[in-house]
């Protein structure tokens, strides 16, 4: 498929990341950009307060994206949104993050794992809360080959 070349002003990216059907890129000039990687429709053009890594950004709808930077370290998840960013602080680093519902299911370094903005527990099995992020698809979460159906 080709897609239409981008405004002459538009800034160059800088970093981009595939995800879950998904693209996620990080312009010059503190722009985000997210593309679906099938057609090219855009679906959030963000300009967020800080410099991101387009690897930690995950989707959760139109012009709403979270973000956690860098995982295992940073305390804080951004909610993204064309109002801005909503700073919430972590109880501890996240080892990874996926959208969840409304919101954003984050996974601390302790094994807990966290529904947000609502704070809300979340039971998962033990070998899906120990490994990296999984993917999310239709079917639920999947990771090296499992797939951990929604309920």
């Amino acid at each position: 498929r080709r897609w239409d070349a981008p405004d002459a002003l538009a800034a160059p990216g800088r970093a981009l990341a595939l995800r879950d059907g998904y693209l996620v890129i990080v312009e010059g000039a503190a722009r985000l950009t997210v593309l679906d990687a099938g057609n090219g429709e855009r679906w959030a053009a963000l300009r967020p307060n800080s410099e991101i890594m387009p690897q930690q950004v995950v989707l959760l709808g139109r012009e709403r994206v979270a973000e956690l930077g860098p995982l295992g370290l940073d305390t804080t998840l951004r909610l993204i949104d064309s109002e801005g960013t909503t700073a919430i602080p972590l109880p501890g680093p996240a080892r990874w993050m996926v959208p969840w519902g409304d919101g954003v299911l984050v996974v601390l370094g302790d094994g807990r794992a966290v529904a947000y903005p609502a704070v809300t527990a979340v039971a998962l099995p033990e070998e899906l809360v120990r490994g990296g992020a999984p993917a999310v698809s239709a079917d639920g979460l999947v990771r090296d080959g499992r797939c951990w159906a929604w309920r």
